[in-house]
């Protein structure tokens, strides 16, 4: 059974499965930089509180949604990201075992009941957010 203690590894393990995402799906991160900066304009959204608040509650929500993993898109390509975003994005998964905790205990319930590692299931969460403009385009 996961417990509250457990939060900071499981925050550890998003943190490197972002790596991970990074280096074999760059293009993944994108899309996912492009969504939450076009939303970011909308009051109301989560993404409208800004890089560190708004990114906190989007990234806390995927993590604690369900998923299936999927196949990643065939070939990774050279993509250059925003640095200063994914320093932001790492910043935020270090603070949600204090902001977050049950998004994480959600995170890693949801990896031992799909049997996938850390870094397909938040490249596929990453996928669907991104995904979901076509759907909510706001």
């Amino acid at each position: 059974m996961l417990t509250a203690e457990d939060t900071h590894s499981i925050a550890d393990e998003v943190i490197s499965a972002f790596e991970q995402v990074i280096e074999r799906e760059p293009g993944t991160v994108r899309d996912f930089v492009h969504v939450f900066n076009k939303r970011e304009g909308f009051p109301g959204l989560p993404e409208a509180r800004g890089n560190n608040e708004g990114l906190a509650e989007v990234l806390a929500g995927l993590l604690a949604s369900a998923f299936r993993v999927k196949t990643p898109p065939q070939g990774a390509s050279q993509v250059q990201l925003p640095k200063e975003f994914v320093q932001n994005m790492k910043a935020v998964m270090s603070r949600l075992p204090k902001q977050h905790p049950v998004a994480l205990l959600m995170f890693k319930k949801h990896l031992l009941t799909y049997h996938c590692d850390a870094g397909q299931g938040l490249a596929t969460l990453l996928r669907k957010y991104a995904a979901e403009e076509a759907a909510c385009p706001y």
